[in-house]
């Protein structure tokens, strides 16, 4: 019976749960952590590196003495003050993180061992990553209503630093170690149960590791080098008849009896053979082309931006267990590639290792889980490219060519596989980078900033493109002629008027209302001001907002925004002061930002904000119409967004007992600091 009961409380609690999440979203938990932990990721990933390069200044910002912890980590001095050098990315150990973040939200437990039992090194080998040195870091932040997904990432990285700087850790350091130099971060969200209660968490992995592959490939170019050094030796060590080879093969004879200069490994030709081999390893086939068809003089060519004289690549797979050490396997394929290359010249084929006019080497290992049935194998997959010394002359346009234009001066001065076409779409290809567009709110921003300076330009065009009479305009505003008439310079973008318009925009859509005073009652002179620019002078703002209920391209939705403004300005009973007209005013800052709406009948639909802070002076940066624009853009919870100008909005504290504030209370918000400037931790969500 008690377990029963046990059982019964169980499910009433996470029917609880279930409900206050619903609360928050009309989608499941896990579903909206999908759609909003990548960036979390990226975050947390920065952190840890941030904290890595400079330990100290970390320290400080979580509000730890850097002497103290100098003083209790005197181990650790050098580190501390000097720094690491930052972790990168691998995507073999993002599939052992996400792995067991995703092991432990659905089986509901945090622990460093998977729900079947494999340990950290287990998790990694099964990737096909092969680790020198790993470590893992978990975290966890839990929750019972709401906690913002970028707060939650804070804590668990404070949490993380603070317990690697506790002089009486008694685990290995991994954000603070220099054996590692890969990283990969994962973060989920569920429901787990914590003590007698269940809980919402954020849960996140990090995994750590060095890879033992660059250790592996210049292994084998040692061996290989051991063998160019003295041919004959060698062959003989390993059973050949090299009396009878010679007899059979005169051609070998000045490289066994002087052997080959040493194989010195190029960078560039290292990344060519590494990208090769991860390319078989992860489409499960061994050759010299890639899986989409290109040839490798190809991938050559296009790494080392030049064309080599000569050029030479051989490629070799091999399976085995995930246990067994495949340093233990190199000098059996040095001698397996040496063997099998012998008897390809003694068949009339070609040198490439034992060549001795490639002088040139790049080495890539990669590991994949094996494309075959057992699932405890490892395929490793080897690509040696080779080239010599000596490079072609020749335009460097020409190496951005897979076929040059007929009549190109730049021909190729040989014909044949050198210059093999790239397939259509291929990742060899040189990188096209289409031209950048913006977020759908920046291109907004970037229309409403074009209009607003043709109309400055021009406005009697603008009124009579709007509709309006330019006659009638001059009659009704005399004191506007000049400027109708000549018109005025356009804004420049300025970056400082961008931060303030961004900042008002920002406490516009977060707190839910429609001013151009800002919460403690600054005006944009004042902000400008404290931004640090007290030098520029007529700083005024101007906002606008539309919401709509279906699709609307970029140039419709800033027309109607502008629009509505412009012809505000053009009233005779406009008591404001003119900001597109604005003939003082000649630096410029805008920013649009869109939030989801929810509420019954405009669900589906969006809001979009622009603010302008405009003022005069000389600029701080002069730029393209690009830089001074950025993008907002904020999910709201299942309250929806009202427009603020027709509802009373009320914001409930979290800690106030539920204290309502209404729109005309929150002037008294900025004399509360620790929920404004600190407020994720003790703010909880806008209510009506």
């Amino acid at each position: 019976m008690a377990k029963i009961s046990t059982h019964i409380r169980r499910k009433v609690l996470e029917l609880a749960v279930a409900l206050v999440v619903l609360a928050i979203s009309t989608q499941s938990f896990g579903q909206v952590m999908v759609q909003g932990l990548h960036d979390r990721e990226r975050e947390l990933f920065n952190l840890i590196n941030e904290a890595r390069i400079a330990p100290l200044a970390m320290a400080a910002k979580l509000n730890m003495d850097p002497e103290k912890v100098l003083a209790d980590l005197p181990e650790l001095k050098d580190i501390l003050i000097n720094g690491l050098p930052p972790l990168s990315e691998n995507e073999q150990l993002a599939a052992a993180a996400s792995g067991h973040t995703n092991d432990m939200v659905e089986n509901a437990f945090y622990s460093h061992t998977s729900s079947s039992g494999a340990d950290l090194a287990e998790r990694i080998l099964m990737t096909g990553y092969i680790p020198a040195s790993e470590a893992e870091t978990l975290g966890l932040a839990a929750f019972t209503n709401y906690l913002d997904p970028a707060y939650a990432v804070s804590i668990i990285f404070e949490n993380m630093f603070r317990d690697e700087l506790n002089p009486n850790r008694k685990e290995e350091r991994a954000i603070l170690s220099p054996s590692f130099e890969d990283l990969a971060v994962s973060i989920g969200a569920g429901v787990f149960e914590l003590g007698y209660n269940y809980q919402n968490a954020y849960v996140a992995t990090c995994v750590f590791a060095r890879s033992k592959t660059g250790s592996l490939e210049n292994q084998l170019l040692d061996l290989v080098n051991n063998v160019r050094k003295d041919p004959r030796a060698w062959l003989e060590d390993n059973g050949v008849d090299t009396k009878k080879l010679l007899e059979e093969t005169p051609s070998l004879d000045a490289l066994l009896s002087e052997g080959a200069p040493p194989l010195t490994m190029d960078e560039a030709l290292k990344t060519a053979a590494r990208l090769h081999s991860s390319d078989m390893a992860e489409n499960n086939f061994l050759g010299n082309d890639s899986s989409d068809g290109t040839g490798y003089k190809t991938r050559l060519r296009l790494h080392l931006g030049r064309l080599p004289v000569e050029t030479g690549e051989t490629v070799y797979g091999i399976e085995q267990s995930f246990s067994d050490d495949p340093a233990k396997l190199l000098p059996v394929i040095v001698r397996q590639l040496i063997l099998d290359e012998v008897n390809d010249i003694a068949a009339g084929g070609s040198a490439i290792l034992l060549n001795r006019v490639l002088r040139m080497a790049g080495i890539g290992i990669a590991s994949a889980i094996s494309g075959t049935s057992d699932i405890s194998l490892r395929s490793l997959k080897i690509t040696c490219d080779l080239t010599s010394l000596d490079y072609l002359d020749v335009s460097p346009s020409f190496l951005l060519w897979s076929n040059p234009p007929p009549g190109s001066p730049w021909q190729p001065p040989v014909t044949g596989p050198e210059f093999d076409p790239l397939p259509p779409g291929s990742p060899w290809s040189p990188p096209i980078e289409p031209p950048y567009e913006g977020s759908f709110e920046e291109q907004i921003g970037i229309e409403l900033k074009r209009l607003i300076d043709l109309a400055r330009e021009n406005p009697l065009d603008m009124a009579e493109e709007m509709g309006l009479d330019p006659d009638e305009l001059l009659l009704i505003l005399p004191e506007m002629t000049p400027i109708l008439l000549d018109g005025v310079s356009g804004l420049i973008e300025d970056t400082t008027l961008f931060d303030t318009a961004y900042s008002q925009a920002r406490d516009i859509m977060k707190y839910g209302y429609f001013s151009t005073e800002s919460l403690d009652g600054l005006g944009a002179s004042d902000r400008i001001s404290d931004a640090g620019r007290g030098e520029l002078t007529n700083g005024i703002e101007t906002i606008g907002s539309v919401a709509t209920t279906a699709a609307a391209e970029a140039g419709s939705l800033a027309r109607v925004l502008f629009e509505a403004r412009f012809k505000d300005e053009l009233n005779p009973g406009y008591e404001g002061v003119r900001v597109i007209l604005g003939a003082d005013l000649n630096l410029s800052g805008v920013m649009v930002a869109s939030k989801a709406l929810d509420e019954e009948g405009l669900a589906g639909g969006k809001y979009y904000l622009w603010v302008m802070d405009a003022a005069t002076g000389g600029t701080d940066l002069a730029s393209n119409a690009n830089q001074g624009m950025s993008i907002a853009v904020e999910s709201l919870t299942s309250s929806g967004l009202r427009r603020s100008w027709m509802a009373r909005l009320l914001l409930r504290w979290g800690d106030d007992g539920g204290e309502e504030r209404s729109l005309a209370d929150f002037r008294d918000v900025k004399k509360r600091p620790s929920r404004v400037e600190n407020g994720l931790d003790n703010r909880q969500r806008l209510v009506y």
